[in-house]
């Protein structure tokens, strides 16, 4: 049983693998496991060298393109290896080059758990205006997900995927909601676009299961660049440059 499940997709720069590691085993006080997400390269290097026990490599090598549904391809992955194989209560979702730079602690997710508590709360919470001319949407927009939602009147959500953190019963509404359009994974792992930006945190803010009723998405990364907000006690996780 781990608190956390650490999902992370890697490509390059064993250097930065290590020092990722460190901060994660310096701040992420639960229990805790590492699952990679490997491209040919990164996975014959790790194959190689003697890994902390906590960590597992993905058997299923994805070669990932920046702006390109490859990436939520190798976190897909990994959130199913995780849900076969593992018991837990949340997944976090960095990339190659997030670090941690602050305590975390199990009670800083729980506070931040969403439910509803009837369908109807869901449905009312879900409808209302869209601007498609924000962020990425224009393009986005295209997309058989984006689609789908916009078809029923719903919001779409979006943001930085380094930092997201999932629910275990939210990861189980996202793999469910995949299962049953194929299409729709098929679109998103096929797109040239940035969908890990918004496909991830739009199922899991429209889907749920009526036996729980768990929904949403937690955020405590800093976005996409390199700087980050010292102050925001929320907030837990930044990007750096590769270490050469």
């Amino acid at each position: 049983m781990y608190d956390i499940v650490i999902s992370v997709n890697i490509y390059k720069s064993i250097k930065t693998l290590w020092l990722q590691l460190e901060t994660i085993k310096d701040n992420v006080k639960p229990p805790y496991c590492i699952i990679y997400n490997c491209n040919a390269y990164m996975f014959k290097e790790l194959l190689s060298i003697k890994l902390p026990d906590n960590i597992f490599i993905n058997p299923e090598i994805i070669e990932k393109r920046r702006d390109h549904g490859s990436i939520i391809h190798g976190i897909v992955s990994n959130m199913n290896f995780a849900l076969q194989n593992f018991s837990f209560k949340y997944f976090l979702i960095l990339s190659g080059r997030t670090i941690l730079y602050r305590e975390l602690q199990t009670k800083n997710l729980d506070s931040q758990c969403k439910k509803w508590y009837s369908k109807e709360e869901k449905i009312q919470s879900r409808i209302g205006a869209f601007d498609m001319q924000d962020w990425s949407w224009p393009k986005l927009n295209n997309t058989l997900l984006a689609k789908y939602y916009l078809q029923r009147g719903y919001i779409l959500e979006g943001g930085a995927h380094e930092g997201l953190c999932l629910a275990y019963k939210v990861c189980n509404n996202i793999l469910n909601f995949l299962k049953n359009n194929n299409d729709i994974e098929n679109d998103l792992f096929n797109c040239s676009y940035n969908v890990e930006e918004f496909a991830l945190q739009t199922i899991a803010s429209n889907e749920h299961d009526e036996d729980n009723m768990e929904y949403g998405y937690i955020y405590i990364g800093n976005g996409v660049y390199e700087t980050y907000d010292i102050n925001n006690k929320n907030l837990y996780t930044r990007k750096i440059q590769f270490l050469q």
